[in-house]
């Protein structure tokens, strides 16, 4: 039985986010997601609450904000990676983060959303701030090393 609710908590949010219904709306949030890693300076890996006592893993991009590659051929952009995701390590800590704003990614099975911290610090701002990041609003990325 719990498994059949897992499964059923667990389709209905596959599809709000990449359902026909909502398109490239997907859902408002906020949803409380549960950092489980860091995987560069603008993704990590969450289990995302979708129903009291049922999460999902799903790979997390924030929206807005592209962050230097990790594994990079250029040694300056992948040290420069290195760094972005130790500082976004730093700023989501181990407590829950809220992600909102949550649609499609077109790679690699992500969501795109925007993410906040428990103490309510918005991470994209933040991490511009810190000039860690970049903006991205979509298209090719600039390289950083020419």
């Amino acid at each position: 039985m719990r498994q059949g609710i897992l499964l059923v908590a667990t389709a209905v949010f596959v599809m709000l986010v990449f359902g026909p219904a909502h398109g490239r709306d997907g859902m408002t949030g906020p949803v409380e997601a549960h950092v489980v890693r860091v995987l560069d300076g603008d993704t990590f890996e969450a289990d995302a609450r979708v129903w009291p006592g049922h999460s999902v893993r799903v790979k997390i991009r924030i929206r807005g904000i592209d962050a230097p590659e990790t594994r990079s051929r250029c040694e300056a952009e992948k040290a420069a990676g290195l760094h972005a995701r130790q500082v976004l390590q730093r700023l989501i800590g181990d407590e829950p983060v809220s992600i909102s704003n949550i649609g499609g990614d077109k790679y690699y099975g992500r969501v795109l959303a925007d993410v906040s911290t428990a103490s309510g610090t918005a991470v994209a701002p933040a991490l511009l701030d810190l000039a860690v990041v970049r903006p991205y609003g979509g298209g090719k990325r600039e390289s950083r090393c020419g």
